[in-house]
């Protein structure tokens, strides 16, 4: 690997601001930009107030893409009314979809979680459940914030032989769960790998990426369980680490 440090760009929310402090904030998770530096890399945040062209130039000088988790998507990505989606942002769906067209074109691995996972699928042709506890019921309960939000609540099984299937070392594992929405209709070229006990997708990887450059989107949130017993989310960072490095040997090739 070249001696310079890789960058990964990491997908920002907006967040209003105080009476006191008027002004959005763009806003990112601590534990992203700490899965981030697991991975060996430096973080790049992208905030949805960005221009598109800004966005482009911004992914093209990285070597990896992080979409992180948050709002819901807006349904008319995906041809529906809204009908149990909340906390749309228009602009931070923007902004996404710029970057990961961007890191598609250019080459560069993304790895996309919760939120990120949608967005992946919605953008090849996929839907989502707006609203699982209303047009899914489970047994299952995936929305577990608070305290739960960083401790394994379900179980999942993975395919195999799929790229999780190796950096887990393992077909079966407990994740966290934080979220009302999830994939309805997977995209073209969209292949589930993961599932949880009631069946839902809990991960997806991308088929036919020339040189097969990886690109993996999970439902849960490893950036909160890093410091869980049995290292999976560490291992997810480092494996995204060493896809990252790879893509950024490749263009420094070029």
């Amino acid at each position: 690997m070249s001696g310079r440090t890789p960058l990964v760009a990491v997908t920002g929310s907006l967040r209003p601001g105080t009476e006191e402090h008027p002004g959005r904030r763009v806003a990112v998770e601590e534990g992203y930009l700490s899965g981030v530096r697991v991975a060996g890399a430096l973080p790049v945040i992208l905030g949805p107030t960005l221009a598109p062209d800004e966005i482009r130039e911004l992914v093209r000088r990285t070597d990896g893409l992080l979409l992180t988790g948050g709002e819901d998507l807006a349904p008319s990505l995906y041809g529906q009314e809204p009908h149990g989606a909340r906390d749309v942002s228009q602009e931070r769906d923007a902004m996404e979809l710029t970057a990961l067209e961007t890191a598609l074109e250019e080459g560069i691995p993304v790895l996309a979680i919760c939120r990120g996972l949608q967005l992946l699928d919605v953008h090849f042709g996929g839907s989502l459940w707006q609203d699982l506890p209303t047009e899914r019921p489970s047994e299952v309960d995936h929305d577990r914030p608070g305290p739960d939000a960083s401790r394994p609540v379900h179980a999942i099984r993975i395919g195999e032989p799929e790229i999780l299937s190796g950096v887990f070392e393992s077909l079966s594992m407990r994740t966290n769960s934080s979220h009302h929405q999830a994939i309805h209709d997977l995209g073209r070229d969209v292949e589930a790998v993961a599932w949880s006990e009631d069946g839902l997708v809990e991960a997806i990887e991308l088929r036919g990426r020339p040189g097969g450059v990886p690109v993996v989107g999970v439902q849960w949130h490893p950036e909160r369980m890093m410091d869980e017993r049995t290292g999976t989310s560490r291992r997810l960072f480092e494996w995204f680490g060493r896809a990252v490095a790879a893509a950024a040997d490749r263009r420094m090739a070029v």
